[in-house]
């Protein structure tokens, strides 16, 4: 089952390789980052696009919001507590 789920996602990432040279989008593939959802995940496998590696990643931030692989947003919430803190630091100032 695994080995289907990666190879359905090599063929998207070259379905979206294709796409962006067809329609002459640059895609930064240094950039790009390839993360992990779900229990029992074999992280052994390599995604490329454009020829270049992507990097694994354990959190990654998408609009606005830190996901980690447990999908539990401790890292998110304690980032925006830490950010309001310094505001209110600001504002006493």
């Amino acid at each position: 089952m695994q080995s289907f789920i990666v190879m359905k996602m090599r063929s998207g990432l070259c379905a979206l390789q294709e796409c962006s040279v067809k329609w002459l989008l640059k895609l930064n593939a240094s950039k790009c980052k390839s993360v992990y959802y779900g229990r029992n995940i074999d992280h052994n496998y390599a995604y490329y696009l454009h020829y270049t590696k992507l990097e694994n990643v354990n959190v990654i931030k998408d609009s606005g919001v830190n996901f980690d692989p447990d999908l539990s947003f401790v890292l998110h919430c304690q980032e925006k507590i830490n950010k309001a803190y310094a505001m209110l630091g600001i504002m006493r100032s």
